[in-house]
Formats: structure tokens, sequence, C-alpha cells
């Protein structure tokens, strides 16, 4: 694949989108980002084109060039193999699967080391108890732009969420960890994702039921969801295998489902991203998404819910 001046990359806002803007700006291959929700990919909601590269988000056939890596984009587009899509499922992170195709160490060099290993160590879900409860370093900045932390509800920060993550990209590309933390706008979320904590312990309990080994989180009757990292809750429920995520889609056009595996218990055989492509959705083994419309929530819900039930 052949690349001629700059592209605009489109990418989801969250810390691999974020890890593969930095090193195609290295790489000084885009002069634009666009953060995307993949839904808005499938629907065709996003114009794109010959100048744009797409990371980690469903294969649209008009872009220069597709990465990915999730395994459920194999089954959605067995048999058609695009010329433009470099598609590798072995690699756990989008931005490993760019940093591979480009030349890895031999083009980049070390520079970008820890930052490659914390999105890979994220993107699998490999988290201690401690990372969990007192994040510091990468993790902390990976739970911040985490969509699932939902620091993106409040909007009293200095800058948008939107403009926190393009400054980012800047930013990890030039300062050590621990300075780049310290940051006052990451010092602001920092301090919010910490006020809130309580607040976002009682809601998980509230809202949370375990059905079996799946819990399941509703929080669509709630005024306001407090930030809190997605695998806090496999704490308040260690016997809990899978979570099954239920929150409204934007402006409440639609239900969103995420399913996530226990970093405590992974031990089953259930593939989520499979699962959620049968409902239009997609993701990873351990971690997947849809989105339905609102008349059929409770539907899929059961059938969501049975099939995580039958395996864990």
């Amino acid at each position: 694949m052949q690349f001629y001046g700059y592209y605009r990359l489109i990418t989801r806002s969250d810390f691999d989108g974020l890890a593969c803007a930095v090193l195609l700006r290295e790489l000084n291959l885009i002069d634009d980002i666009l953060f995307v929700h993949p839904k808005d990919m499938q629907e065709g909601e996003v114009a794109v084109n010959d100048q744009d590269i797409t990371a980690n988000l469903p294969y649209v056939p008009g872009c220069h060039v597709a990465f990915d890596h999730h395994a459920s984009e194999v089954s959605r587009y067995q048999g058609l193999n695009p010329d433009n899509l470099i598609l590798d499922t072995r690699v756990v992170s989008c931005a490993r699967l760019i940093f591979n195709h480009f030349g890895g160490t031999s083009r980049f060099g070390r520079s970008f080391d820890g930052l490659l290993a914390a999105v890979d160590q994220c993107a699998q879900g490999q988290y201690t108890q401690d990372d969990i409860l007192h994040p510091e370093g990468w993790m902390l900045l990976n739970f911040l732009v985490d969509p699932r932390t939902g620091m993106g509800r409040f909007k009293q920060f200095r800058v948008s969420n939107y403009r926190f993550m393009l400054d980012l990209v800047h930013c990890c590309r030039y300062y050590p960890i621990n300075r780049l933390v310290q940051l006052p706008d990451v010092q602001e979320r920092v301090q919010l994702y910490h006020q809130y904590h309580e607040q976002a312990i009682q809601q998980l309990q509230r809202c949370a039921r375990l059905e079996d080994n799946v819990v399941v989180l509703d929080l669509q009757h709630e005024e306001v969801i407090y930030p809190v990292n997605r695998y806090m809750v496999f704490l308040l429920f260690p016997q809990a295998r899978i979570c099954m995520h239920r929150i409204w889609g934007l402006r409440q056009r639609n239900t969103v489902f995420t399913l996530t595996r226990s970093v405590f218990r992974p031990e089953i055989e259930l593939d989520l991203g499979r699962l959620c492509l049968g409902f239009g959705g997609g993701g990873h083994a351990y971690m997947a998404t849809c989105q339905i419309a609102n008349v059929k929530a409770d539907e899929v819900e059961v059938e969501l819910l049975q099939a995580c039930m039958q395996a864990a």
C-alpha cells in the first residue's frame, strides 16, 4: 500500500485509537483526526474517501486503507479480501498492527514501547486488582479516555473531551507518562474521577443484579451516571464471569449493550464479539458491544443473557 501526502485518520475515541493517531502522526502521514463511533461507520453516517485512513473501525470500502484487528470483522467480510483492508487478528491492538506494518522498532525506535505495551495490556483486559482500584500512569490514562468510564458525560472541564483527545495525540509523542498525567487537563479529569468514586460504587451496587455467573448492569433509569472504570463491577461481584451493561445510546435513540469478560475469571469459551455480531455489533472474544432499537431492547437482553449464562 502506497501513501502520498497527508491523510485524515478516522478512529475510535479510546486508548487504542489514541495510540494509532500517535503512531501515524509520528510517521507524518496524517494532518487531521476524526473520532467516531463504530456504529456510525457501519451505517454510512461518516463520509469516507480515498484521503482517509481508518483504524480499529468497521471497514468502509472508499477509504485509502483500513487497519483492524477485530475477530468479528473476519466473519463480517469473509470472502471479500479487499486490497485496502489490513486485518490481523493475531495482534491484540490496532496500534500494534500499525506499529508492525510500518516496520516496528526499525521505523519507530523504542520511544513508544511503554505506550504500546500499555495499549496491548488494556486491550486484553489484563488488569490486577490494584490497577482497577488505584490506577497510575498509562493505566490511569486508559481509564480516563475509555468511553465506558463516562468522563465525556461531564461538561465542566476547561476543554471538551474531543479537544482533550486531540491534545493527547501531541502530548503522548513528547511527554513521558509521569509528566503527562500531571498536565492540568489530565489532572482535572483525575480529580473528577476520584471525586465521584463513592457515588459510582453505590450506583453499581444499586443498579446491578446477578443472574447465575452474569452480572447485569442496567443504567437506563439513572439521571446521572458516575464515572467508573468498566472492571470495578467485577470487584463488587467476584463470582461473575461476564458483565452485561445496558445504557442509552446517543440521545436515547437506541439501547447499547456492552459485554465484558471478568479479568479475574476469564475461563469461558463464548466469543462475545461473534455473539454481538449476530445483533449488528461486534468486538473481541472478551469484549464486545451492539446497539439495538429501543423497541427490541428487552427481547435482545433476554437472548444475550441466555447465551452468556449458558457459557458462564
